[in-house]
């Protein structure tokens, strides 16, 4: 019986997007999955559990260095292997993919989501994202290609009802704020 070949996935979204919970999903089918999170190495650096600091620039070239030791640990036991950061720019994704072998399958799985729904979801986390960091992230995402990756799968997050509510709120202050001293002069404050 053939061996199947082994599978890079490789989750591209904004911080709160979903993707954890995508590997979740896909760690039911996929029980051997090898996990590289860089994510989790910054955390052991930094010893969050203890500290709560959950970044820090002096360490991300280590971060990095043990996340791509990982890399290559799980390619020369050929595994399954899903590598948990948000992939937002090409040249990093590439300077990953260059470390497969021919023989891998390079599987993108594209998380839509606006920002605003992302930082409303982050809002039920321990540890959050600043704002500021997930409108870059938006703002610089660079869509997977089949230039890339052999499949691209999209996978579409959207509010629900009581989401959506929330986010009305919230755009109706943030109106309300803007606009508060000038209400005489704007007729959509008018009606909030």
């Amino acid at each position: 019986m053939k061996k199947k070949n082994p599978i890079f996935f490789m989750p591209i979204g904004i911080p709160s997007s979903g993707k954890s919970t995508i590997r979740t999903q896909i760690l039911k089918k996929y029980p051997k999955l090898c996990v590289i999170s860089p994510d989790e190495i910054r955390f052991q650096l930094l010893d969050y559990e203890h500290t709560k600091k959950d970044f820090d620039p002096e360490i991300e070239p280590q971060v990095w260095a043990k996340a791509k030791l990982q890399l290559n640990q799980c390619i020369e036991n050929t595994q399954d292997i899903f590598f948990d950061a948000t992939n937002v720019d090409k040249k990093g994704r590439t300077d990953l993919l260059h470390q497969l072998s021919p023989n891998y399958i390079k599987k993108a799985i594209y998380i839509q989501i606006e920002p605003e729904l992302a930082i409303l979801r982050q809002k039920k986390r321990e540890r959050q994202v600043p704002e500021k960091i997930i409108y870059d992230k938006y703002n610089n995402l660079q869509l997977p290609t089949l230039d890339e990756f052999d499949s691209i799968d999209i996978v579409s997050q959207q509010a629900s009802k009581q989401e959506c509510e929330d986010l009305n709120i919230q755009f109706k202050e943030k109106l309300t704020s803007i606009f508060d001293d000038k209400k005489k002069q704007c007729k959509i404050c008018k009606d909030i």
